[in-house]
């Protein structure tokens, strides 16, 4: 889900972490589980952009930057996550998460990070469900 308007699931995130919706707030008011640097690849261009995400809660945003705009977010809920085996031509290492209704495609640089970031996404997604 991008933010291009004001919507319930914006809505909704703000009234929990704080509006505006800023990288600063979410690391200095909350304890985000894992944060740090990943491509993600682009719904229309299909292009992987390097941005910054903080998990925290049932949540995966994602910035421009460390500090930087927020470009995004997923409520990660039930959500399935599938590795690609064979790792990319850049030699980076590539996983999917899917939620209802949406595909999200990340790649990191070496299979520890991805498997750092697929453990805490599972984790997260099933807080509100125990």
């Amino acid at each position: 889900m991008t933010l291009s308007g004001i919507d319930a699931e914006t809505k909704l995130a703000e009234f929990r972490f704080g509006s505006p919706l800023t990288c600063d707030r979410l690391m200095s008011e909350h304890k985000p589980t894992l944060t740090g640097y990943l491509e993600k690849k682009g719904r229309l261009k299909k292009n992987w952009k390097k941005r910054f995400f903080v998990l925290l809660q049932n949540y995966l945003f994602y910035f421009a930057k460390e500090n930087g705009k927020l470009k995004g977010f997923l409520r990660i809920e039930e959500c399935e996550i599938e590795r690609e085996e064979e790792v990319g031509s850049k030699g980076l290492y590539v996983f999917h998460i899917k939620t209802m209704g949406r595909l999200l495609s990340l790649r990191v640089d070496n299979v520890e990070d991805r498997e750092d970031w697929i453990k805490w996404i599972y984790e997260n997604s099933r807080v509100l469900h125990e």
